[in-house]
């Protein structure tokens, strides 16, 4: 079926076990994760989010009329009635930031033995942004760890800059 979107590669498929579903013209871009995996296991996706978070490496977007607010000061002029629908565009990635919070604190931890769980408080709130969050910062981290591997002393964001963009929240 076409959806619009290129055929995609899964960029860390070591064992070859997603190879049948490749098309010759597919984009290296998808890093797949799985649970039970050691390298990628669930509970360490969620021990390192809170790690990350805890000591206040992630930064994020401000309160939608607070973003709004820097909005009009870097043009230097506030947005008129006829610019509402600039606006509304303009706020769209602080709402899904607020979005994303209302998630995370929706969100229950939960310690058994070593292993660490999330599970949702309300079942009506979703937790897919606060995923792909997740999974974004686990594939950083684990970038980070092969280049320190490799010798190289700093990570450049520019490398992963593609794929970190294509996170979607």
């Amino acid at each position: 079926m076409d959806d619009g979107n290129p055929p995609y590669k899964v960029v860390n498929d070591e064992k070859k076990q997603w190879k049948k579903y490749e098309q010759p013209d597919g984009i290296p871009m998808v890093f797949a994760l799985k649970a039970s995996n050691k390298e990628t296991r669930n509970s360490d996706m969620i021990n390192h989010f809170m790690k990350i978070f805890n000591k206040i490496d992630v930064g994020l977007l401000v309160q939608p009329h607070e973003g709004i607010k820097h909005i009009e000061k870097k043009r230097r002029k506030k947005f008129s009635d006829d610019e509402s629908e600039e606006q509304v565009i303009a706020e769209i990635p602080y709402i899904h930031t607020t979005n994303m919070c209302e998630e995370i604190m929706n969100l229950r931890y939960k310690q058994r033995g070593n292993d660490t769980m999330v599970e949702r408080v309300s079942r009506r709130i979703q937790k897919d942004k606060y995923s792909a969050l997740l999974y974004g910062l686990y594939w950083i981290h684990l970038e980070e760890r092969k280049l320190k591997v490799r010798g190289k002393k700093k990570f450049n964001i520019n490398n992963a800059q593609s794929c970190v963009t294509s996170i979607s929240l």
